[in-house]
């Protein structure tokens, strides 16, 4: 499985391969990454999410969130995401990144 970590370029992939987004994180400080808008349903699933701390570090380091998705039709799509603290509603989030992907059959 590919795992993509620059937003500059895009993700091509065939339709039904899994692929992962790497997004530097630390969820210690409120932090985290979410969908900034709903994916269209038939186009591109998400499979889940994992968070990976940075090596030997301390207690409430940074390290890496992984979103896992798989392209279930030949299409271009966005995925949006938006690191922000959920609970504080009307803020802008701290980052944004967009990452553009391309599947073909």
């Amino acid at each position: 499985m590919m795992i993509f970590d620059d937003s500059r370029k895009i993700i091509e992939v065939r339709t039904g391969e899994k692929f992962g987004i790497k997004l530097l994180s630390n969820p210690t400080t409120g932090y985290s990454w979410r969908l900034r808008h709903t994916m269209e349903k038939g186009f591109c699933e998400l499979l889940g999410k994992e968070f990976h701390p940075s090596g030997n570090r301390p207690v409430g380091s940074g390290g890496e969130e992984i979103w896992f998705f798989r392209v279930t039709r030949a299409v271009k799509t966005t995925i949006s995401l938006e690191y922000a603290r959920p609970w504080k509603r009307g803020t802008s989030p701290l980052r944004e990144e967009e990452f553009i992907v391309r599947a073909r059959n």
